[in-house]
Formats: C-alpha cells, sequence, structure tokens
C-alpha cells in the first residue's frame, strides 16, 4: 500500500510541477514511466529518487547531445540527480521540433527501474517573406 500511495505521489508531483524550473520530481524506483514537460528554453531539473538500495541513472544515447548530467548519477537509498536539457530553437541541423528524451533510473539488483521521458516543446516554425 505505502508503494502505491508513493508511485500516485510522484506522478502528481511530476504533472503539478512539470513546467517549473529546478522543481524536485519524487521517483520511486518501480517499473513505471513518468512524464516531464519543458519549454523550448534551456533549463535544469532537479530529481529526488526514493529506494532502499543503490541506484544509477543513464539517459538514452540519441538524447545525448541536448540532456547532460551535472553532478552524480548514482546513490544510495535517498538521493537525488540533477540534469540540464539545451534549448531548442531551428538551427540549421535542427528544425526545433519537439522532442524527447528517455532518463532511466534503475536500482543495483537491475530488476526495477523507472522510466523519465522529458519532453520538451518546440518552437513554431515561421515565414518570411
Amino acid at each position: 500500500m505505502k508503494k502505491i500511495i508513493n508511485l500516485i505521489l510522484a506522478v502528481v508531483i511530476a504533472a503539478g510541477f512539470s513546467s517549473c524550473n529546478n522543481e524536485v520530481t519524487v521517483v520511486d524506483t518501480e517499473n513505471t514511466t513518468v512524464e516531464i514537460f519543458v519549454t523550448p528554453d534551456s533549463g535544469q531539473k532537479s530529481v529526488l529518487v526514493r529506494t532502499e538500495g543503490a541506484w544509477s541513472v543513464s539517459v538514452d544515447e540519441a538524447s545525448a547531445d541536448w540532456v547532460e548530467f551535472v553532478g552524480a548519477t548514482s546513490g544510495k537509498g535517498e538521493g537525488a540527480f540533477t540534469f540540464k536539457y539545451d534549448e531548442n530553437r531551428p538551427t540549421d541541423i535542427s528544425r526545433g521540433l519537439r522532442r524527447k528524451a528517455s532518463i532511466v533510473v534503475i536500482t543495483e539488483d537491475q530488476f526495477t527501474s523507472k522510466t523519465i521521458e522529458l519532453k520538451q516543446s518546440g518552437v513554431a516554425p515561421t515565414l518570411a517573406f
């Protein structure tokens, strides 16, 4: 019952504060996914991890160019990690469309994990004449 309450708390906190910068999102390591939505501006987020054992965090390879960890990427028991993300503006390479990164928190036994889907808004295209 306690795990279910903590999981519901984590989802409510993630949904309620997803547009703010530097908030702390509570993540209990259960095999589920949490979404964090951010604006096209650059920023950073801190995430509180609640688990009993050791844990580590990583980002998927496809997102490695716009998401980066700041500080520790592992811990034991309750701890936190911080990541920063780049601005999502149109460039010669990128069109500034919506994008997504998967950040995975995994326990030391590697049987329990939490995926955080970081979803960054794009910018509206403009036409110049």
